[in-house]
């Protein structure tokens, strides 16, 4: 067998090569060096943060408050709504007197 690499034109081949190859990683290089994204900072603070979610369902109370009277009768009118805050000795409802 007759040995091919000791021949001029397969050294400058070689070479070619090589040489082809680092201009495309030379190249290769540039553009990447081109694409590099921007990288936007800031300044840490403090800041509140508002996040709303709408929402459907049935809400119900942690605590529930029996309510009776004293005496037995018809309810003639009711003072209070759904959800007002009472205290203590306020009147909600009013009993009809004529029954």
């Amino acid at each position: 067998m007759k040995n091919n690499t000791t021949h001029p034109w397969n050294r400058t081949r070689r070479l070619a090569g090589f040489s082809l190859a680092a201009a495309f990683l030379v190249l290769a290089e540039a553009t990447a060096a081109e694409r590099t994204p921007l990288i936007a900072t800031d300044k840490a603070r403090t800041d509140s943060i508002v996040e709303q979610v709408p929402l459907s369902g049935t809400i119900t109370s942690a605590r529930l408050a029996q309510l009776s009277s004293q005496v037995s009768g018809q309810v003639a009118t009711v003072s209070v709504e759904v959800g007002d805050r009472v205290s203590q000795g306020d009147a909600l409802i009013e009993l009809d007197r004529e029954i």
